[in-house]
């Protein structure tokens, strides 16, 4: 057996304890040749002695060459290579993840519970293996002791999540969405991973009435299971084919008539009524509203210029009345001095305290829409001082139908604070 066919040998999953005898066999030729005798003695070593090789006599294949440099030696390579069946399946097993290096080196690399560990050796059988065997026992010592699966504490879904967060989302624009979604909506997930499986996901997204909410959702649980069973955590992706909610049937949240009028009635209270009469005379978006400068706002036509934060559709012109422009003459220097955070939360906190239930800062923008379409503005042009693409996101999302309200109903509430558009 030629150093070739040993390297082909020992690159090629080794399936039986024959092959692997062969390879031993031949690495303590090669390891002690230097000290064969002069004459170069060559041993045969028999059948009843050597049960993995075959004799070429008998019209079998040819058997294995075996060097040593005495009897002596020979019956201790005898004795060394018969193995018995679970020493042979150990090693093949060692052998799966065991790859040679550009160095000629050997090394075997696996991952446990998230732990990658990695031994290099010089030498495969004499090595590699033992070493092997013994980080396999110690591993399975500290798995008996400290086993994952019953210190589950650290492998809670929403500790996990929160790290996800910390080394992907912290910082960027859209960090404080995903701060909501861990603190409102996964905090629920508080049990070890390995305790969910799929209909409890669907089921707590199908519970969301925020589409874009569960679209965040939907983001950070796909991102945490993949790492988890990436990790070896968990064994299995329960989540894998998850798809991402369509939103379909899902309307935008409004506030009703009787909201709207204790909202309006309520603002001379709130720490944010100037802001929150914006959002709803303008539809703007959070950002939208805390990026605009003064001189966004034409005074003496009445008008402001939105200069978009999404998509070019964003930018538009929108109508205000003469008598709210005179509002925002006054005014408007010392507004929108935060962040969009600031006045979510704060508009959340103003909520509770008028005893309105699941509504967020964001449906003031729906509002705008609904009273837009009770005062007959074609959808068209709804469409454009929304900032909308399509016609449809404005009417099925951002339109609520009430066959009750009327056009004479948002006019009596808000008398001459919208514009003759």
């Amino acid at each position: 057996m030629n150093k070739d066919i040993l390297d082909q040998l020992t690159r090629n999953h080794i399936a039986s304890g024959e092959l692997l005898a062969r390879v031993r066999a031949e690495q303590d030729f090669q390891r002690n040749k230097s000290q064969a005798p002069a004459d170069n003695t060559v041993y045969l070593v028999p059948d009843n002695q050597a049960p993995w090789h075959t004799n070429p006599a008998a019209g079998q294949n040819p058997c294995v060459n075996i060097y040593a440099t005495s009897d002596t030696h020979l019956d201790s390579l005898i004795q060394s290579k018969t193995k018995n069946s679970s020493t042979l399946k150990e090693e093949e097993e060692i052998m799966k993840n065991v790859r040679k290096r550009a160095d000629g080196r050997y090394e075997w690399r696996k991952m446990v519970f998230g732990v990658t560990y990695s031994i290099i050796k010089s030498r495969l059988v004499d090595e590699l293996i033992p070493a092997v065997s013994k980080i396999k026992r110690e591993i399975k010592t500290q798995l008996k002791t400290n086993r994952p699966d019953k210190v589950k504490q650290s492998h809670k879904f929403i500790d996990l999540a929160w790290e996800w967060f910390q080394r992907n989302k912290a910082g960027r624009k859209s960090s404080a969405n995903y701060r909501v979604v861990l603190s409102k909506y996964l905090n629920k997930l508080d049990q070890c991973i390995t305790k969910y499986v799929k209909d409890d996901i669907v089921d707590l997204l199908n519970a969301m009435t925020k589409h874009r909410m569960a679209n965040y959702c939907h983001a950070v649980l796909k991102n945490v299971f993949a790492e988890a069973t990436e990790k070896g955590i968990i064994k299995r992706n329960p989540i894998l084919t998850l798809k991402k909610p369509d939103g379909k049937g899902k309307k935008g949240a409004w506030f009703d008539l009787a909201e709207q009028k204790l909202l309006l009635e309520s603002l001379q209270t709130c720490n944010i009524g100037r802001e929150v009469l914006f959002y709803l005379m303008t539809g703007c978006r959070r950002d939208e509203a805390v990026a605009m400068k003064k001189e966004s706002i034409n005074f003496e036509k009445s008008s402001i210029y939105v200069a978009g934060t999404k998509t070019d559709y964003s930018k538009r012109h929108i109508r205000i009345s003469a008598t709210y422009c005179e509002q925002l003459k006054g005014s408007f220097d010392s507004m929108f001095k935060y962040t969009a955070d600031y006045y979510t939360k704060q508009f959340r906190k103003f909520l509770d305290k008028l005893g309105i239930r699941d509504k967020a800062l964001h449906d003031l923008r729906h509002t705008f829409s609904t009273n837009l379409f009770y005062l007959g503005i074609p959808d068209k042009k709804r469409q454009y001082l929304l900032g909308h693409a399509s016609i449809v996101m404005t009417n099925d999302i951002y339109t609520t139908m009430d066959p009750n309200i009327t056009k004479d109903d948002i006019i009596a509430l808000y008398g001459n604070l919208y514009p003759e558009f």
